[in-house]
């Protein structure tokens, strides 16, 4: 019996260590998991700043470019910014094949950040804009374009899990709207009540959202990538160790698998619609303001009314995006056909404003041409708000 006694003693002894490193292991996994989530989260709010910092100086730089390139090189340049416009979104469209596959290299860290200079070196020409810069730089942008986004949705993807991504998505979204605020409400105050844009006034502009961009890509270095352990966490994509990103397709074969999927039905008539939003960007974000900067019907503030507009796009849309966030529990039971059907609604109602406000030829040059309407601050504003949807 002492034998045994002593025998069932050491036995509870040694399940009590082994119950007691066991637990153990589990505090640290939780901890070693807990802090993987933490880094992940701290990611996407990083990510998030770092758009809405970069991007506040390039979607300004955008809505403005058209008019300041006209200011510099006279009338003949009237539409030169749509020039550039039209070689940067080009080239996008093209890079965006090659993109994945300079991302698998590079890592979505480094994408971002070479994305990111390109972005700040075509708001930098804008300090002694030249014609060969100009066309260069839209190039180089509309590659750095592609290379950033295919980055940022990796990034995205990697830092989050089924259970986080909408909410990563969400806030990344959010943050990234109100880069439509900051730069524009700049430009706004600053021009308000000039009548033209000087060279002074554009080399404090330009420098102002030069520095904004700089910051906006030195936030990215802050990015911890990657965020992995040797305890994979239900994710997106697979867990990898090292730096090593996930694997990518060859471009030929991104090309190839691209052109396979638009055989498919839903993806033709999808491609009316991306037809239909890319006119639409296009529209809102150079041609609409450019328009409102040559309607000498504005008067005075006709310049700085650019930024206005894109302080209240980026209103409409913050105020859009939160609206169907609270309320899409609800809107979702419907379907989705009610909301695009209320978005192209609200399309048609901002159209035929603009329609009835701005002359004929105010995209093209300044117009002392009568609209339909006498122009209206108020009206306007409206307008722009409604692009949102």
């Amino acid at each position: 019996m002492p034998a045994g006694g002593t025998t069932t003693v050491v036995r509870e002894s040694g399940g009590g260590a082994e119950g007691a490193e066991e637990c153990e292991r589990d505090v640290i996994i939780r901890q070693q998991v807990s802090s993987w989530r933490d880094a992940k989260f701290r990611n996407i709010l990083l990510l998030g700043f770092a758009f809405m910092v970069l991007f506040s100086a390039f979607q300004t730089c955008g809505v403005i470019q058209t008019i300041v390139l006209k200011s510099y090189f006279g009338d003949d340049a009237s539409t030169l910014g749509y020039t550039s416009l039209a070689i940067l979104y080009a080239t996008l469209g093209v890079a965006n094949w090659f993109s994945p596959f300079i991302v698998s290299l590079i890592g979505p860290k480094w994408g971002m950040i070479a994305g990111g200079l390109c972005y700040s070196l075509f708001i930098a020409i804008f300090l002694k804009p030249f014609y060969g810069t100009l066309y260069a730089g839209s190039v180089l942008v509309g590659v750095g374009a592609a290379v950033l986004w295919t980055a940022q949705g990796m990034f995205l993807t990697v830092n989050s899990d089924k259970q986080t991504m909408a909410r990563n998505s969400g806030l990344f979204w959010a943050l990234f709207q109100s880069s439509y605020v900051i730069g524009n409400l700049f430009f706004f105050l600053y021009l308000r009540g000039q009548e033209d844009i000087t060279d002074g006034s554009r080399m404090v502009i330009y420098t102002v959202l030069l520095s904004m961009s700089v910051v906006g890509v030195g936030i990215m270095l802050f990015f911890k990538y990657p965020v992995v352990g040797h305890i994979a966490e239900e994710s997106v994509l697979p867990v990898r160790d090292g730096n090593e990103p996930p694997p990518s397709r060859s471009p030929i074969q991104s090309i190839v698998d691209a052109f396979r999927m638009l055989k498919g039905k839903d993806m033709l008539l999808l491609s009316i619609t991306f037809a239909y939003t890319g006119l639409h960007q296009t529209f809102f974000s150079g041609v609409y303001g450019t328009s409102l900067g040559y309607t000498t019907d504005f008067g005075i503030i006709r310049k700085s009314i650019l930024g206005l507009a894109g302080v209240a796009i980026g209103v409409g849309q913050i105020t859009g995006g939160l609206a169907f966030g609270i309320l899409g529990k609800k809107t979702i039971r419907y379907g989705r056909d009610p909301i695009v059907l209320f978005g192209y609604l609200i399309h048609l109602i901002a159209f035929f404003l603009i329609f009835l406000n701005i002359p004929g030829d105010a995209p093209l040059r300044e117009s002392t041409l009568q609209a339909y309407m006498t122009p209206k601050y108020e009206t306007n504003s409206l307008t722009y708000c409604n692009t949102v949807y």
